[in-house]
């Protein structure tokens, strides 16, 4: 059986979602794109439920300049994942 996908973010622009999902899925998170049919309706970022939690964890850190691009988070256990 699937698993549950949860949207977590809205998107006025494609690029901004597809520049998120790539930041998440270079953590090791698979992120889905959502395209609205009807005008108005923003572009969706959608996530396994279960690494939901963590997904916004990575988008809401705060930016550090001074991290390495080999390990911009460093220790991922610090956020939770084994």
């Amino acid at each position: 059986m699937a698993e549950a996908m949860v949207i977590i973010r809205n998107f006025a622009s494609e690029t901004e979602a597809q520049i998120t999902r790539h930041v998440l899925e270079t953590h090791g998170i698979a992120a889905v794109v959502l395209r609205g049919d009807v005008a108005g309706v923003a572009i969706q970022l959608a996530v396994r439920h279960a690494e939901s939690a963590l997904a916004l964890r990575i988008l809401d850190a705060p930016f550090d300049s001074s991290s390495t691009f080999d390990a911009p988070f460093g220790d991922t256990n610090r956020l939770g994942r084994a």
